[in-house]
């Protein structure tokens, strides 16, 4: 059995500094594939990065937001379940992790906001 989930980032009240350049997209590289960044798995890299890739903005919603939406599964999944660590990040080319927001537990299907951390 698969299950879906749909992760909606509100990165909110972050300083000049921390924003997301549009152009470089959002990333969630993590230790389900050795950190790479981008991620090698098309649900947890940004469309704007990565050919292939499935976060996302969206606009018109009273404020930008980053979505993906993965499966989980024993097998045939985007990824298998357990735990994880991870990081959303925002750069350009070759210095993927110049923003990155960490320190939140993550609850699916929610809105969060997260900090930047340098």
């Amino acid at each position: 059995m698969k299950n879906k989930y749909l992760v909606v980032f509100a990165l909110l009240g972050l300083v000049v500094h921390g924003q997301i350049f549009a152009p470089e997209g959002l990333n969630m590289p993590g230790n389900w594939d050795s950190w790479s960044n981008p991620p090698t798995n098309n649900a947890l890299r940004g469309v704007q990065g990565a050919p292939g890739g499935r976060v996302q903005i969206k606009t018109g919603l009273g404020t930008n937001i980053y979505q993906t939406i993965f499966s989980v599964a024993a097998s045939g999944g985007d990824l298998v379940g357990g735990p994880y660590q991870w990081l959303f990040t925002s750069g350009p080319t070759g210095e993927y992790y110049k923003n990155k927001w960490a320190g939140v537990n993550v609850s699916m299907n929610t809105f969060q906001t997260y900090t930047h951390n340098t």
